[in-house]
């Protein structure tokens, strides 16, 4: 699984040289059609605040999870639909290599634990991840980006596979479901708190950089986290409520 991970970058970057290569053909259009709609940019928490409830609907054609969402895929239309339905925003997924890398991660950090201890599976990928955040931050631009959020992608994912077997090693097996749905009840609350603060920030920067360094500075805190939890052969936690 491991030995896997550079081929899967080396074949994203090919991609995408290909698929920018193509696009360099209409720049000048994509150019003029930018300049024309950047005056006609919405503010982010204004949308919220006028629609209310405010619903923000998520464009996206696959899931690592779920699969293929959407065979026919036409994010223009589904847009559309959105808003005709009532959406206030939208957020947009680009999931062709990067879905694919979440979840080979998400097996590879499953499997990683059965070999090496969950701090240093843990702290590994958030290094990752960092990796991704400081190369987008200090080289911002179409193929670093590509390469960046394939790095970001496969911490997420290993962070996702090693963390049902942090709870079954940290916890007693009683106290398994109790742990885990605590767990993944903050993860859904950061999916939702995170993505509206990227959104505001960028209102109030006109750009994602403020946005990616405070993703680097998660990462960070993350692997002193990781690098201070106990190894496997502690013994699991005792019962909270004991």
């Amino acid at each position: 699984m491991i030995d896997s991970v550079p081929d899967i970058l080396a074949r994203i970057v090919d991609r995408k040289r290909v698929e920018v290569a193509e696009k360099e053909k209409f720049r000048s259009s994509f150019e003029q059609s930018a300049r024309y709609q950047s005056g006609q940019r919405r503010d982010f928490a204004r949308a919220l605040r006028a629609k209310p409830p405010a619903i923000i609907a998520e464009i996206k054609k696959a899931s690592p999870s779920k699969g293929l969402l959407a065979p026919d895929f036409n994010p223009a239309l589904q847009a559309q639909s959105y808003f005709a339905g009532g959406a206030a925003a939208l957020a947009v997924y680009g999931t062709t290599f990067i879905t694919g890398s979440i979840a080979a991660a998400r097996m590879g950090g499953g499997w990683m634990v059965d070999w090496l201890a969950i701090p240093t599976v843990a702290a590994g990928a958030h290094a990752v991840a960092l990796a991704g955040n400081v190369a987008l931050t200090l080289w911002p631009g179409a193929g670093v980006s590509v390469l960046a959020l394939a790095l970001v992608g496969l911490g997420y994912g290993v962070i996702a596979g090693v963390t049902a077997a942090a709870v079954a090693v940290y916890w007693r097996h009683a106290l398994y479901g109790r742990m885990a749905s605590r767990l993944y009840t903050a993860w859904c609350a950061a999916a939702i708190v995170l993505p509206i603060t990227a959104g505001r920030l960028f209102d109030l920067t006109q750009g994602y950089g403020a946005a990616v360094l405070i993703a680097a500075a998660g990462n960070a805190l993350g692997v002193l986290v990781a690098l201070g939890l106990p190894r496997q052969d502690a013994p699991r936690a005792a019962d909270p409520d004991a």
